[in-house]
């Protein structure tokens, strides 16, 4: 039995023969890897050494399958050459072609056996240093096989008609080794066989070419991606699947998405890649989610307040973060009386008591993020140990109409001294007309003698001709100049007056049993404004207060306080911007408590058509007395004053605002012959209306018939507003507010709102509703009941918004839930034209600017998980 060459003895005996002189052939299965593959298909390949160029050749070869299994020879591989159905590849030599044009060979054996054989027809081969491939076999081995070492094994022999033989060109016969071992003869081939390893390829596991490494950084607000890559080693090549422990990933490309957490922290990821042969590779990665600390931007360091009176600074905070919320908080760092208190947006208030006058409190204002990101401001308070200022503007009772009414304004109390103020009040223009003002008797020639006191009929100074500002500026200084008269004193009792203001009182009946509100009113920060003695300090208001309060010191109803710095002009004191100064800052110190003038109810002291007042309305004796007037004028009324103006109230029978006219004889005759009906008295809130807004929609549910809704919007992005009634539902957008009005129109003045349960309007997009208005058929003002809700309840859509537009539209998106959405616009070819996407709740609003597109019809498409919807829009250049 030959001796079996193994196939490092083979790769150990080609290095030593690596100066081999002489003839030569060898096997290799797959190449270099020199094992055969079980299920596989496997490549024999021959491979032949030459000094010589050669004329001719024959070798023989038989295989052996020791591992007890089978396999196949593949006819389909190589070009003919060759009988039995066994195909020979011919390769190209090293140098020139080496290629036998009479190869012949010997199928028959097949497949235990094969032989060559053949001579150069035209030219000898060439010789060959190296050991070149001449022909390559393919074969297929059973699944059913097992791994054996040596398991299949190449003899050398001298099969059929072949002997072992090579013939060089310069003549004669060689013997050529086989694997570099010798054989003793062209008939007695006896190198040893070379075997090679039976094996199931390894399945390698893939290598990921691209990863992100041990650790990424990445901003709680924003979504991490990375794209994987990978090298699938499998020869069998891809497919290569990727999966991840976290986010979502596509498996056939590797682009991983791992979205944002709101609380920061960390994120561990695992991502597996998995190749053909089952084999995978796992990469681990942790996403540190940063976090950006806000910043309060306008700290101060101290404010100073009157004790027993209340402080507020509007704090602000940024922060680099767009989707972090801002949480408000503060604390008192010293023991205080009342707790003070921050709201959502860093407004801070606190009420200093009596008893901390004099002393310095602490308190530290922070702003969180859901990270835990902290910035804090720490500032001391120090309370002034005097009272407050109470400044009141006088509410008159029963004030008749064409005549002239006082009104005083009055310090209610404070322990401070006075060198001087600065008052801006405001009023109904409509029904007062300011006449004059006066010292008030605390401070004039008979009081303290103030040295200086003016007016002026605006609030910059006087009008020329008639002044309908409904603005008036009231100063005075206590001591002017430093000659030899001075002021009694600076100390302005409780209660005393300061100043007395004169108005006339419109003789215009509708106006009737109506108030007309006298308010401080401010434009800047030195309006409604205290100075000290010395006239070092300056106090200004620290609440404001309507004049349905009874004591603004200790009953907290009806503040209207707001120092908000966007109004023109405010009737809720001086505005938070007044208590930044880079010198001296003024001392909220003056509490203000508005006034006004109540014009008596005609049937209060007369019913309306009562003429003769005996309390029967529209009688004869009434038109009797009232024809009597006409004849005789005022003689024919009663000589005392408050009677008389009774009558006069009474007079205006057609309620048209006018008393004592024919019109209104004429119409007491209807009413007394029975071709009318009487007037009925206004009743402004004696009935309440429920005002609901709900998923966008606004609704009323009242007792009686509606004549109007009036209701004020802040608008902060895009809206749309649809009408849900057959009433005229107009409105318009000025300065960040829109006003909607709901009213019968012009052309059906009889129209109402029926009474009950009624649908007005959808109004969609960001906007919040501020206030709302309702008043009854008759024109009575009704108590309004106002429920809201924040967030829609539904995916919804909105019309852009102006459309048609040119060249900027908004378009509104309802999110009830916090959702990843996309908004793609089209146009008539359906070609994307832009996009937009993010994550949001609420209603998001997006603005798109069409300055490069084309005029023409387009298409928006919102998307929100499973979600979408599309609408039309119309480009208008």
């Amino acid at each position: 039995m030959k001796r079996c060459l193994i196939l490092v003895t083979s790769f150990m005996l080609l290095l030593s023969v690596s100066a081999f002189a002489g003839y030569d052939v060898s096997v290799k299965v797959n190449g270099p890897d020199s094992v055969a593959y079980i299920g596989e298909t496997n490549m024999v390949g021959y491979y032949f050494q030459t000094d010589a160029p050669l004329t001719g050749m024959a070798v023989g070869f038989v295989f052996s399958w020791t591992a007890g299994g089978t396999y196949t020879w593949d006819n389909g591989y190589g070009d003919a050459g060759g009988t039995g159905g066994v195909y020979i590849l011919r390769h190209g030599g090293a140098v020139g072609a080496f290629d036998l044009g009479g190869t012949l060979s010997d199928g028959s054996l097949m497949p235990n056996a094969i032989n060559w054989g053949g001579a150069a027809l035209s030219a000898p081969l060439p010789a060959q240093a190296t050991s070149t491939l001449l022909y390559s076999m393919q074969f297929d081995a059973d699944n059913a096989n097992v791994d054996t070492p040596n398991g299949f094994c190449i003899d050398n022999d001298a099969v059929g008609q072949a002997d072992w033989s090579m013939n060089p060109q310069t003549g004669g016969t060689e013997v050529p080794t086989y694997q570099g071992q010798p054989n003793s003869g062209v008939l007695n081939p006896d190198a040893p066989a070379v075997c090679f390893d039976v094996i199931l390829r390894p399945c390698v596991a893939p290598a990921f070419t691209s990863d992100p490494g041990a650790s990424v950084n990445r901003s709680h607000c924003l979504t991490y991606s990375f794209d994987f890559n990978a090298d699938p080693v499998d020869p069998n090549g891809s497919p290569i699947s990727f999966s991840s422990s976290a986010g979502t990933i596509n498996a056939a490309t590797g682009e991983l998405t791992v979205n944002p957490i709101s609380t920061c922290g960390s994120t561990d990821v695992s991502v597996t890649v998995t190749n053909n042969c089952g084999s995978s590779a796992q990469h681990d990665f942790t996403i540190n989610w940063t976090n950006n600390n806000p910043t309060i931007t306008n700290c101060i360091a101290s404010k100073s307040v009157g004790k027993g009176n209340s402080v507020g600074v509007d704090f602000n905070a940024t922060d680099a973060d767009p989707c972090d919320a801002l949480v408000w908080s503060v604390v008192a760092n010293d023991a205080v009386v009342n707790a003070p208190t921050v709201d959502g947006t860093g407004n801070f208030a606190w009420l200093s008591d009596n008893s901390e006058g004099g002393l310095t409190k602490s308190f530290t204002v922070s702003v969180t993020d859901p990270c835990g990101g902290v910035a804090s401001c720490t500032f001391d308070i120090l309370v002034l140990n005097t009272q407050p200022f109470v400044i009141k503007i006088e509410k008159t009772h029963g004030t008749f109409q064409g005549h002239y009414e006082y009104v005083s304004i009055t310090k209610v109390q404070g322990s401070g001294e006075m060198g001087g103020f600065d008052f801006l009040v405001g009023y109904d223009a409509s029904g007062l007309s300011f006449i004059s003002a006066e010292p008030g008797a605390a401070i004039g020639p008979a009081g303290l003698g103030w040295e200086y006191f003016t007016y002026r009929y605006g609030a910059f100074g006087n009008c020329v001709g008639p002044c309908p500002s409904g603005k008036l500026r009231v100063v005075a200084i206590a001591d002017q100049n430093n000659g030899a008269n001075h002021p009694a004193g600076f100390n302005v009792p409780d209660g005393g007056e300061l100043a007395s203001l004169k108005f006339y009182v419109t003789n215009d009946r509708t106006y009737e049993c109506q108030y007309l509100p006298i308010r401080f009113c401010w434009i800047d920060c030195g309006d409604n404004s205290i100075s000290n003695i010395g006239g070092d300090t300056l106090w200004i208001s620290s609440q404001v207060f309507d004049f349905e309060n009874t004591d603004p010191i200790n009953v907290p109803d009806y503040e209207i306080t707001d120092l908000s710095c966007y109004f023109a002009m405010s009737f809720g004191g001086a505005c938070a911007d007044c208590d930044v100064s880079d010198k001296y800052e003024p001392v909220r110190f003056i509490i203000f408590w508005n006034g006004g003038v109540d014009i008596i109810c005609a049937d209060s002291i007369d019913g309306r058509g009562d003429i003769n007042l005996n309390g029967i309305d529209n009688e004869i004796a009434d038109a009797v007395l009232y024809t009597n007037y006409f004849l005789y004028g005022l003689s024919a009324l009663d000589p005392n004053p408050q009677f008389r103006e009774a009558q006069i109230a009474a007079s205006d029978v057609n309620a048209d605002g006018t008393p004592l006219t024919v019109g209104d004889l004429v119409y007491q005759l209807r009413i007394i012959v029975g071709d009318a009906l009487p007037f009925p008295k206004l009743a402004p809130f004696a009935n309440t209306a429920n005002v609901t807004l709900a998923n966008g929609t606004l609704s009323t549910n009242a007792s009686v018939e509606l004549g109007a809704v009036y209701a004020t919007f802040e608008v902060n992005g895009a809206y749309d507003l649809v009408s849900k009634t057959d009433m005229e539902v107009v409105s318009a957008e000025n300065d960040g507010q829109l006003k909607v009005l709901v009213y019968a129109g012009t052309s059906n003045m009889t129209n109402s709102i029926e009474a009950g349960a009624a649908d007005l309007f959808t109004i969609n997009g960001d906007v919040e509703l501020v206030s709302v208005e309702v008043a009854d058929y008759s024109g009575n003002m009704l108590n309004t009941q106002v429920s809201k809700s924040v967030l829609p309840t539904s995916f919804a859509l909105h019309q852009n918004v102006p459309n048609p537009f040119n060249p900027t539209t908004k378009i509104g998106l309802d999110l009830p839930t916090a959702s990843d959405w996309s908004l793609a616009i089209y146009n008539v070819a359906g070609q994307l034209v832009e996009s937009f996407s993010g994550n949001g709740v609420g209603t998001v609003n997006v603005e798109w600017d069409a300055s490069n597109v084309a005029s023409g019809i387009y298409f928006y498409k919102a998307t929100v998980a499973d979600w979408t919807q599309t609408k039309k829009m119309v480009l208008m250049k």
